[in-house]
């Protein structure tokens, strides 16, 4: 995966879906391990339908991350061999400014300007994620539970970072030591936007 700004982030080696069974089961495993965080995403596009959504069509997904009372703004290129994503701290004002369509300005906004984008963003979804952080193997095993907000929707995950090289039978090793198939995923962002 090639990823431009990390921001303080390992690089994601694997990610898969879970099952609510599955999940459990990890969570249960790592209880006495690991720190828990939560975050709440708002996602931003022109039209809250996807097949109008500029941003979503060209495979950038904008959000706003709030955290511990911090606000950031990300950009996401989810286009397979161009991945990379961008973030910028903003502050509560910026963030209040952009209900009234007014962009914060620095590296996101400069970044949709060379994609040619200016108009207008509205918010089309929410999510609120509950995540745990595991030193794991030289990486970082992290476990989420997603709720969409606007869908009243659950769904979980798990991604092993490292800044190491992993060699594919090291992936696997994981994958069965966790025993979890890495069958793909959905992200946070196809999630909000799902017809069901």
């Amino acid at each position: 995966m090639n990823v431009e700004k990390k921001y303080g982030k390992p690089v994601c080696r694997f990610k898969a879906s879970l099952t609510t069974e599955e999940y459990g089961f990890l969570a249960g495993n790592f209880q006495h391990y690991g720190d828990w965080s939560q975050a709440v995403y708002l996602y931003y596009d022109t039209n809250h339908n996807q097949a109008e959504a500029k941003l979503f069509s060209r495979k950038l997904r904008l959000r706003v991350r709030i955290k511990y009372g911090n606000y950031s703004v990300e950009l996401k290129n989810q286009d397979p061999g161009k991945k990379w994503e961008i973030s910028q701290p903003i502050s509560a004002e910026e963030f209040r400014l952009m209900a009234q369509q007014v962009f914060p300005a620095g590296e996101v906004k400069d970044r949709l300007l060379e994609f040619n984008f200016s108009d207008p963003v509205i918010w089309v979804g929410a999510a609120n994620t509950v995540r745990k952080k595991i030193h794991f193997h030289n990486g970082v095993l992290v476990l989420d539970q997603t709720e969409c907000c606007n869908k009243s929707k659950t769904f979980f995950q798990v991604e092993f970072r490292s800044d190491s090289e992993v060699l594919p039978s090291k992936i696997k090793f994981i994958e069965d030591k966790l025993k979890v198939l890495t069958r793909g995923y959905v992200s946070k962002e196809e999630e909000i936007w799902s017809e069901d």
